[in-house]
């Protein structure tokens, strides 16, 4: 089913959460909130021409789903965004 990776269980707990963080314009209380913390990974030379890969988890949905995933994180776990939003992202550890 959907809700496997391998043998564990990773259901899509979070999709609510997701749309409130589509929606709400959450990246701007995220941006604020890692500002300078943004700015020093983004100005440091040995990030020129590569992608972050970042994830968002809402700390007070269901199990922490991720709500947000860079295309960095895609190409780095080979998760794409339509498997790994509204889960936890416990399934990125490994085995």
């Amino acid at each position: 089913s959907e809700d496997y990776e391998g043998d564990h269980f990773v259901p899509k707990i979070g999709m609510r959460e997701v749309r409130q963080f589509r929606e709400g314009n959450c990246w701007h209380h995220v941006y604020v909130a890692c500002r300078a913390e943004v700015r020093r990974l983004t100005e440091n030379p040995l990030w020129e021409g590569q992608d972050l890969s970042i994830g968002v988890v809402d700390p007070n949905g269901p199990g922490c789903p991720l709500v947000h995933v860079s295309r960095g994180f895609e190409e780095l776990t080979g998760y794409h965004a339509e498997f790994a939003l509204g889960r936890n992202s416990r399934f990125v550890q490994p085995k």
